[in-house]
């Protein structure tokens, strides 16, 4: 009887081992599932608002929107940057070696000493220094209430669309042509943009005899300026003394909003009093006209002035003191 159960273990061992054999040997191996490559993430396109270039509306920027993805990238605005845009880096480096001059325009445009030469109009009057003209006349243009009305309404934007006036100037000047007109120079945080923060504060320049930095509460008031001259656009080293102590009340250039010389209407009018009496000396009229050139020039008494060096007008025309095309 004990021989019985031996056979039945025996035979059971022998269909495992002969199952296992099969198993193992004959039958095939189950394809291994691999999970799918994961889709490649989309890259996200990053688009930065551009700041106004050398002119800008001078009001508080709206409240920032998040860009929805695949947004177009916004084109460039003479609006002022938003609260966390990029701002545009500094000229040169503190120790720089550039030769200080502003070759940017206010407005939107390139120095016409960087562009091919397009037709010529006929120099047949060439413009007036305006550094030989009398203080006196350069008073009454400052004064002149239509010019004033005229200066105030494009600095409220009432402007035909393209229309430009570009300044030219030298970093060294700065001071002494914001003495001239009375400008305010301003360096504005971005943390002075909170109107919630008590703490919130400015600088501005004294003009007086010693140009002291000042500290402000709050930001100065902007609403009464639309163009300025964007101190960044200059070589640091070049600046006088006075603005290079007010660039380094804020250390880094990504806390500040604004580092300018804020231009009033008073030194507007003066620039489209020069503008028109060019135009009337060659008969042609502001309706024709893409883009004013104008450079600041020293006059009599400590005053600045402007000549107007070039002209751009809408049919592709252009106009040059002296008949010279600059190259």
């Amino acid at each position: 009887m004990a021989v019985l159960p031996l056979i039945r273990h025996g035979s059971s061992l022998a269909a495992a081992g002969a199952l296992t054999w099969w198993f193992l040997f004959h039958v095939p191996a189950p394809e291994v599932l691999r999970p799918p490559s994961p889709a490649k993430a989309p890259s996200l396109q990053i688009a930065q608002a551009a700041d106004g270039g050398l002119s800008a509306p001078a009001v508080a920027p709206p409240d920032v929107a998040a860009p929805e993805p695949d947004a177009p990238e916004p084109a460039p605005s003479t609006e002022q940057p938003e609260d966390g845009a990029a701002p545009p880096e500094e000229a040169g480096s503190r120790e720089g070696q550039e030769d200080g001059e502003l070759q940017e325009p206010l407005e939107e445009g390139k120095d016409p000493a960087g562009e091919a030469p397009g037709p010529e109009e006929p120099a047949e009057v060439a413009a007036e220094d305006a550094s030989q003209d009398p203080v006196d006349t350069l008073k009454e243009l400052t004064e002149d209430r239509e010019l004033l009305q005229a200066a105030r309404r494009e600095l409220d934007g009432d402007v035909k669309l393209g229309f430009s006036t570009q300044f030219l100037c030298a970093a060294e000047d700065q001071l002494a042509i914001a003495r001239a007109f009375g400008e305010q120079v301003v360096l504005i945080p971005r943390s002075a943009l909170d109107d919630e923060d008590a703490n919130a504060s400015s600088y501005v320049l004294d003009l007086g005899p010693g140009a002291r930095v000042k500290k402000v509460p709050g930001r100065p008031d902007l609403s009464r300026f639309r163009q300025y001259r964007d101190l960044f656009g200059f070589e640091y080293s070049s600046l006088p003394e006075p603005m290079r102590k007010l660039r380094t009340a804020v250390v880094r250039r990504d806390q500040v909003f604004l580092f300018a010389a804020l231009i009033p209407a008073n030194e507007w009018a003066v620039a489209v009093g020069r503008r028109r009496q060019v135009l009337e000396q060659i008969g042609r009229t502001e309706g024709d006209v893409e883009r004013f050139t104008l450079r600041y020039v020293p006059a009599s008494g400590g005053r600045f002035d402007f000549s107007v060096e070039a002209i751009e007008f809408a049919d592709g025309s252009k106009w040059r003191a002296g008949g010279v095309p600059r190259r």
